[in-house]
């Protein structure tokens, strides 16, 4: 008995070990009456971090438009300095995406009026924006392999036919340049696919799209070893057996997120209806062949969470190769954001957020390490009051 019992003291303070605490919540945006902001971009990628601090971006209409913005905060300094427009405010613009891109830049990526672009920006002021397709273009992300080359991937719309693509981002003399893009998926099938999200390691490039082939929502990757020639595309989420011949052609899968520990492993994460009684859960799939393969999937949210609607999945690893994804989640009668971190076998207990809960509605996550190890997420908060940004880190 005495043995049982220090066993479970044992798993209790492994458990509680790898718990995040994190710090009070700071305001990126305030409330502002008629304002609405947006956190939904492609892969999730609205923060990140150099070794100054860190970078925030999305859109809002608080111009009578939809525009870009991004905020930035030192480590050293308790609140987000003022606010730097992106896009060009003539034109509506959406769903921005941010990397770091060395020690005092940012490479930001966004669509505006029907076409994506992109621009290097610091922590003061942004650069000139350089087109990255004349196609019509929408849903853009990046990512940056650890020998620091640099990708962008995006849709490109041909109605009927929507198709990721990739194009490799150089800079000579100080100027961006971009390569001629590349179709990931060239099977001879119509392409209705959306929502790429992109990641690099030692390995390669890894891909992950949804795809509307088959009349339903699936999870589909791919490979590239140099940013050119691509595996042929794999089905990522399991598929149960239909239910149903009359209704419905399979359950959805959604807005994958990918993330690597910039070594060999890479972990894709997902919105899952394959248990459709309480609307979508998250799963998640490693692959440690740098997205060639992944392995089974895997429930990511713990049994509290069942028969609750899980929602906007973020992933991040740090150089340890510990994964963490976060996502929000209606248990507790009101949207907070959750945290969970993969264990062997399986996934943790939900951690809440604790400075992402509470009244109102948390919802929309993004995290990520900055170089020290440290996690950091901010999240959109919505009140009677109207929506805001908020963010906090670990402490």
């Amino acid at each position: 008995m005495r043995k049982f019992l220090l066993l479970i003291i044992l798993i209790s303070s492994i458990s509680y070990a790898d718990e995040i605490t994190f710090s009070k919540a700071n305001n990126v945006t305030l409330h502002q009456a008629g304002v609405f902001h947006h956190l939904d971009t492609p892969g999730r990628k609205n923060i990140s971090a150099n070794h100054e601090g860190i970078a925030v971006v999305w859109e809002d209409n608080r111009t009578g438009k939809p525009h870009v913005y991004m905020a930035f905060k030192r480590y050293d300094q308790k609140n987000f300095a003022k606010t730097i427009t992106i896009s060009n405010t003539d034109f509506e613009a959406y769903e921005p995406t941010i990397i770091t891109y060395d020690k005092q830049q940012f490479l930001l990526a966004w669509e505006q009026n029907g076409q994506v672009w992109i621009s290097l920006a610091n922590d003061k002021q942004v650069g000139k924006a350089v087109l990255l397709d004349s196609h019509n273009s929408s849903q853009v992300t990046l990512t940056m392999t650890p020998q620091g080359k640099t990708f962008a991937c995006w849709i490109q719309n041909h109605r009927p036919n929507q198709q990721v693509v990739l194009s490799e981002i150089t800079l000579k003399n100080k100027q961006l340049k971009i390569s001629q893009p590349v179709i990931v998926d060239k099977s001879p099938a119509p392409r209705r696919q959306s929502y790429p999200s992109v990641t690099a390691t030692q390995e390669g490039i890894a891909i992950g799209w949804e795809d509307r082939e088959h009349g339903h929502t699936r999870i589909y990757t791919s490979f590239s070893a140099d940013g050119k020639n691509f595996t042929g595309k794999k089905l990522l989420n399991d598929l149960p057996p239909s239910r149903s011949v009359k209704y419905g052609r399979g359950t959805g899968a959604t807005r994958v997120a990918l993330a690597s520990d910039k070594k060999n492993m890479v972990v894709a994460s997902w919105m899952d209806k394959r248990n459709f009684v309480g609307g979508y859960d998250i799963f998640a799939a490693v692959s440690s062949d740098g997205g060639r393969t992944y392995g089974k999937d895997e429930i990511v949210q713990d049994m509290l969470g069942e028969n609750q609607p899980q929602w906007h999945p973020a992933v991040a690893i740090n150089q340890q190769g510990k994964i963490y994804v976060a996502w929000d989640d209606p248990r507790d009668d009101s949207a907070d954001i959750w945290l969970s971190y993969r264990q062997s076998p399986g996934w943790s207990d939900d951690q809440l957020v604790t400075p992402a809960s509470g009244k109102g509605q948390q919802s929309n996550p993004s995290i990520t390490f900055d170089p020290a190890g440290h996690l950091h997420i901010v999240w959109l908060d919505q009140t009677a009051r109207g929506s805001r940004l908020r963010y906090a880190h670990q402490q």
